[in-house]
């Protein structure tokens, strides 16, 4: 994405807080889209972890819960949006 750009959404991120957000709320946010940013640029070049695969390696988690077949239903996808 082109510095301008990145620069825009930054500055429409920080006017969509409210008026009396302090500094550290305003960086949190800042930090939580460049996360975002990164992590789809990621999977663009196909250079990210799969889901499952992480949750494979949490201690504590069945291994029917990790592997794709089993341990997924009832649960709902929810969709980042900066």
């Amino acid at each position: 994405m082109p510095a301008v750009a990145i620069k825009q959404e930054a500055i429409e991120a920080i006017q969509r807080l409210p008026d009396l957000t302090d500094m550290e709320e305003i960086m949190y946010r800042l930090y939580v889209l460049e996360s975002i940013r990164r992590g789809r640029e990621d999977a663009e070049r196909k250079d990210s972890t799969p889901a499952d695969d992480v949750i494979v390696g949490i201690p504590g988690k069945p291994e029917s819960e990790g592997n794709g077949e089993h341990g997924t239903e009832g649960h709902r996808q929810t969709e980042v949006c900066p």
